[in-house]
């Protein structure tokens, strides 16, 4: 006789160990508000070899001078760089997917919408996101969706497939995410080889947060979170799926 507890029991270990399998691929790394600090870990993060670099430092501005131009040649330089845009509306109710200084985004580079939903009574209350951005133009994925097809493209494709384009943030799990200062590695406080074979956000120390509302039958809580922790885990509840 099948014993559905224990077999219950095993497809939840089952589920919790993918789970932990999909967070390891993942590490946050927060930087000074600085390009030259960028530059800087851009070369450092990208000779050890990452999957794949995420900057989630939309660069707006252009200066051309020195600095940003130290900058652009290591965006060059950077292999697997994906950077970040922003949808804006457009004609006919549409949105645009725009990005920041055009010196610093180089030639061909990836790239995905960072935008996220949020409730109607609160900007800063986030609550879904969307996959891709269709307008005249082309197609632009979102910034979480390019992460997942670097690590895993079939399960990320199968996703994408089978999902609407609106998806719900699930954010309840409270994944525990890799998160480092960048002068852990500089100081030799962490070793740098665990970023081989990972995909690396690059965010900011001090980012916007977003208040999540998690309820439940008896409790409603909420927490603050970054933008860079809400990609990581749009990309585990992806890969998760």
């Amino acid at each position: 006789m099948v014993n559905f507890n224990m077999l219950r029991y095993f497809y939840v270990l089952l589920f919790i160990s993918f789970s932990q399998l999909v967070r390891s691929q993942i590490i946050l790394i927060q930087i000074p508000n600085d390009r030259s600090e960028l530059t800087k870990a851009l070369g450092f993060i990208n000779s050890n070899s990452p999957i794949i670099i995420g900057l989630n430092i939309f660069i707006s501005d252009c200066f051309e001078d020195k600095v940003d131009n130290d900058l652009a040649i290591q965006l060059v330089k950077t292999k697997n760089l994906l950077m970040p845009t922003e949808l804006r509306p457009g004609f006919n109710n549409g949105f645009h997917d725009v990005i920041g200084c055009p010196y610093l985004y180089p030639l061909g580079v990836e790239t995905g919408f960072t935008d996220l939903i949020s409730d109607s009574k609160d900007e800063y209350s986030i609550k879904e996101f969307q996959i891709k951005n269709v307008n005249e133009y082309d197609v632009a994925y979102h910034y979480a969706v390019m992460l997942a097809l670097a690590i895993n493209k079939e399960n990320t494709l199968n996703y994408i497939n089978s999902s609407e384009n609106i998806i719900p943030l699930d954010l309840g799990k409270k994944r525990q995410i890799e998160t480092y200062d960048i002068a852990d590695f500089y100081e030799k406080k962490v070793d740098e080889s665990i970023l081989e074979g990972k995909a690396v956000i690059i965010g900011e120390r001090f980012e916007d947060k977003y208040m999540l509302s998690n309820s439940t039958a008896d409790e409603i809580t909420t927490r603050e979170i970054g933008l860079s922790e809400i990609l990581a885990n749009i990309v585990c509840q992806i890969l998760e799926d």
